[in-house]
């Protein structure tokens, strides 16, 4: 026992030894522990060069110093606006004085490095290259991608967008949209996916998802409602709004004292508008047309769902449905509004397209004699300060009144001999009327053998024709005779086993001018 507690005692020495040691390091533990915690608390009140940026309030408990720390933290270009909300513009630029923009056109072929997979550029979505029966079907191969070379310096534009014309594709495809340098995705709406439709899209660009030289714009479609999500972008363009001290405008305007300017001159109830671009000598010959615009309520011939709005669209390239184009100097029109309904605040402007320069007019004319379809690269268009509004008015008695279909078949396409119809309601007296008029936009697929394709009350009426898939837009007159009191059936039929004729949203109308009894 004695020998055993003798061998005890340095055991207890040797713990205690180590109980104190363990203390130390404990308490340098302890002390490290609370430095990097220091530090760390130090560290966060500091600008980090991985952070994304400071809300409203992380800035307004900033001091202005701080600020200016987190933004060259971001980029080292000079602080200053350039990252926040991109200017949003319309169908044209919504832009109530005069401005400039750069258009540059998307060109198909292997030129411009843009491969021609058919004659069209198609979308598609995902689950078509397998489907059991369309896999094999050219059309799918489209892969949706496109390139518009955009030669413009970021840092000197103002605002930038992009210009679709599109045929909708096939009824319930849905989520159309396109995503550009794999930065941004902007949606491609339409107001109906049910019915066919056709679009003519301006889209606010952010000037960051662009770069200077070849832009990739990924198109793309869902095809979750329908057989074969589809549709087709007939022609695309990139514009940028250029400031006033861009190069090519000093040296267009010279010297001139003053920008050119639109002019408006009513003639009462003759029911006329006289449109005048106001141009210098020398710079009416740097001009290669003007096309006037007009802000009203009418049919709506672009298929965006709005009966008032900026009219007007494009096929291939070449405006329809607005006012109309001026040719030769000195460039002005007459605007025949007897068939408008009376209204106010109608506004008016116009844009001038000038002349490319030498090198490029020579480019796209070698490209027209090889006979390219893409062979237009590029358009400098002024758009005039928006005019006054004016009021359109009739004479005494006369009113002219619009008639939208009723009952129409949704979607309104007729093929393989299927009759689709609808019908116009006219509740006044068909004796007053004294012109008629019939407004429609159809994507011609062929009527097949069918020659009265489209009958209004069993009178033919020639709203397509080759079957060439394309839009055609119609305003045709109709005889007064033809009309009845009540229901006025329209018939839809096309035997072809193929597309067919399709009437696009918002379908026909219908326009009337008539006498009232009520003074």
């Amino acid at each position: 026992m004695v020998i055993w507690l003798g061998r005890l005692r340095p055991r207890r020495a040797a713990i205690r030894d180590l109980l104190g040691l363990s203390s130390r390091f404990l308490a340098l533990f302890l002390w490290l522990n609370f430095l990097l915690a220091t530090v760390l608390r130090a560290d966060e009140t500091l600008p980090r060069a991985d952070a994304g940026a400071p809300s409203d309030a992380d800035l307004s408990v900033n001091t202005q110093a701080t600020v200016q720390q987190i933004q060259r933290s971001q980029d080292s270009a000079t602080p200053g606006p350039w990252r926040g909300p991109q200017p949003t513009y319309g169908r044209s630029w919504d832009e109530p004085e005069a401005c400039f923009f750069q258009r540059y056109w998307f060109q198909m072929g292997d030129e411009f490095n843009n491969p021609e997979v058919n004659s069209r550029f198609r979308v598609n979505d995902p689950y078509v290259a397998t489907h059991p029966t369309f896999h094999a079907r050219r059309e799918t191969r489209g892969n949706g991608l496109m390139l518009i070379t955009f030669p413009e310096k970021l840092r000197e534009i103002s605002a930038a967008r992009l210009y679709v014309e599109m045929w909708g594709g096939h009824p319930h495809s849905t989520n159309r949209r396109v995503t550009l340098n794999g930065r941004s995705t902007y949606g491609l709406p339409t107001p109906d996916d049910a019915h066919c439709t056709h679009a003519y899209q301006q889209i606010p660009l952010k000037i960051t998802d662009l770069v200077n030289g070849a832009n990739a714009l990924q198109f793309a479609v869902d095809g979750d409602e329908t057989f074969w999500g589809h549709f087709i972008v007939e022609e695309a363009a990139i514009d940028a709004m250029l400031s006033r001290t861009d190069p090519r405008l000093l040296e267009l305007l010279g010297t001139e004292q003053s920008l050119p300017s639109l002019e408006v001159s009513t003639q009462g109830l003759q029911e006329k508008v006289r449109l005048q671009v106001k141009l210098s000598p020398t710079l009416s010959h740097e001009v290669v047309q003007v096309h006037y615009f007009a802000y009203y309520e009418d049919f709506d011939e672009n298929g965006d769902g709005a009966d008032s709005d900026w009219h007007g669209m494009t096929l291939r390239k070449n405006p329809v449905g607005h006012v109309g184009t001026a040719i030769q100097p000195p460039y002005g029109l007459d605007w025949d509004t007897s068939m408008l309904p009376a209204q106010e605040l109608v506004r008016m402007r116009a844009w001038i397209e000038f002349k490319n320069s030498p090198a490029v007019r020579s480019q796209e004319q070698a490209w027209q004699d090889a006979g390219l379809r893409y062979w237009k690269s590029q358009s400098l268009i002024m758009q005039t300060a928006t005019s006054a509004p004016i009021a359109i008015e009739h004479p005494p008695g006369i009113v002219v009144q619009r008639i939208a279909a009723q009952d129409m078949a949704v979607p309104f396409w007729s093929r393989a001999d299927r009759e689709r119809t609808c019908n116009f309601p006219v509740e006044v007296d068909t004796g007053s009327i004294d012109r008629v008029q019939l407004s429609v936009c159809v994507w011609d697929g062929g009527a097949g053998e069918v020659t009265d394709y489209f009958q209004l009350n069993g009178h033919q009426l020639n709203v397509a024709g080759t079957g060439a898939h394309s839009v055609i837009y119609s305003v045709l007159p109709v005889a007064p005779a033809w009309l009845q009191l009540g229901a006025n059936l329209v018939q839809l039929r096309s035997d072809t086993e193929h597309h067919g004729i399709e009437i696009l949203y918002p379908g026909p109308e219908l326009t009337i001018r008539y006498r009232s009894k009520a003074q």
